[in-house]
């Protein structure tokens, strides 16, 4: 894990993984897609992009993250590089052996080096079960028959996670979910896996129970030289503990590269947005934070172009405009609700007549695009008289019910790059990647 977090864990620097050793994991154009269905006979009526075409590798004693929000498709990632879902297309090779088409004997080995840590440790569990069946549950399954020398071994990796070695027969109903989540990590290690994949482990928990929880997978990968796969929304957790981070947004990999250098100096405007959302205990900095209109768009129906558009707080405006980025962000805002939702322009006239004290009859235009303005946070002048000439009409379009040529008009005119254009990864040195438009040459001139 990362040497950056405290001097008790500065020796894992000593032992960083080696950048040009064969990777553990080697995941390349990894896609899940699920059908969407209707009708008495489940005809198949639209795709759903969970995960769409990502790679990325971990080295043996190496952790690495893969973050971004809920829905992103995360953890629909690790759970197909473990194969409990299976992937829709692309390669996971996992120490050099392609792991997709695997069954029998080969499916049990993979299985059993590579492991998984859910989330939730209350649901993980079954209640019927001690504590120490739970972990000796894997033992079974992979071929150690003997009852007994499962149960030493039990006794001892609980001891290892912090335990009482006579816990083994109590049940997880008795147990704390910090305590819990140290038997899920004895039950994951129980096999002597080459891979934990820990999705979220530490989220449940509280941040004091969180350190103890991240130490101990620190110290026992440091121990058996394990690769972990870490997903987390945390991007505090993420700095902490990981050598390298990939940045998720709807299903794509948008940025990655090393941990220091990321944090540092963050390439795509997702990544800085994640890293801005991290809470400061300097009051100066508090509110600072670079803020996401809307929500994840659905993975269903992804947008064209770069997929992060229809939120990003820098898009790249057309060539023939130049104003205030802010103000384009919130003109796309106003784009983005007309060509989703709409605009309930009767909602809008009898918030105007109750603000002023007027009949909604009596309302004029004028009103009702100021209205909309302020709805949007749209300023009263975009600073380019063609720009706000543009805006204008359509907003008077809106006002007049002619929402669906308001939301053309502002197409034709508005239409940036990043809606049209997928961005290509690209290298950006010390071993980092990005997608986004802004670091292809002739975009960012125009930009400019």
């Amino acid at each position: 894990m990362s040497s950056e977090r405290t001097d008790s864990s500065a020796s894992a620097s000593d032992s960083a993984p080696d950048a040009s050793a064969e990777p553990l994991l080697d995941v390349v154009g990894l896609k899940k897609h699920y059908p969407v269905t209707e009708g008495l006979f489940n005809r198949q009526v639209g795709t759903v992009r969970a995960v769409d075409g990502v790679d990325f590798t971990v080295r043996a004693g190496e952790t690495v993250g893969l973050v971004g929000e809920s829905g992103c498709g995360k953890s629909t990632a690790a759970e197909t590089v473990l194969r409990l879902e299976e992937p829709t297309a692309g390669e996971i090779r996992f120490e050099g052996q392609d792991v997709t088409d695997l069954d029998g004997d080969d499916e049990r080995a993979f299985r059993r080096n590579a492991q998984h840590i859910f989330q939730d440790p209350d649901s993980s569990f079954d209640p019927r079960m001690t504590i120490g069946e739970s972990v000796m549950e894997p033992m079974r399954v992979h071929g150690l028959d003997e009852r007994a020398k499962r149960r030493a071994v039990a006794k001892n990796l609980l001891e290892r996670v912090g335990l009482d070695r006579d816990d083994v027969d109590r049940y997880p109903h008795e147990f704390s979910g910090g305590q819990k989540q140290r038997i899920s990590i004895a039950r994951a290690i129980a096999t002597n896996p080459d891979l934990l994949v820990a999705d979220e482990p530490v989220s449940a928990l509280d941040v004091s129970i969180q350190a103890s929880i991240l130490q101990l997978l620190d110290d026992l990968q440091q121990e058996f030289d394990i690769g972990v796969l870490l997903i987390s929304h945390n991007m505090g957790v993420v700095r902490e503990v990981c050598d390298r981070v990939n940045v998720m947004y709807l299903g794509e990999i948008v940025e990655s590269g090393p941990t220091e250098s990321l944090f540092a100096d963050p390439k795509h405007p997702y990544t800085r947005a994640l890293l801005s959302a991290i809470p400061s205990p300097d009051p100066r900095q508090r509110g600072s934070g670079v803020g996401l209109t809307g929500s994840v768009p659905s993975p269903a129906n992804p947008p064209s172009g770069c997929r992060f558009h229809t939120r990003c707080p820098e898009v790249v405006q057309p060539a023939d405009y130049d104003f205030d980025q802010a103000a384009w962000r919130s003109v796309m805002d106003l784009r983005v609700r007309l060509q989703t939702e709409g605009i309930d322009v009767d909602a809008v006239r009898e918030f105007v007549a109750d603000e002023t004290a007027t009949d909604a009859s009596d309302i004029s235009a004028a009103a009702m695009t100021a209205a909309i303005r302020d709805e949007f946070d749209i300023p009263d002048e975009l600073g380019d008289s063609d720009a706000e000439a543009v805006l204008s009409d359509a907003l008077a379009d809106v006002a007049a019910g002619r929402q669906e040529q308001a939301t053309d008009r502002l197409a034709a005119e508005f239409e940036t790059p990043c809606e049209t254009q997928t961005p290509a990864t690209t290298d950006v040195g010390d071993d980092r990647i990005v997608e986004c438009l802004r670091h292809e040459l002739d975009v960012a001139e125009t930009a400019d």
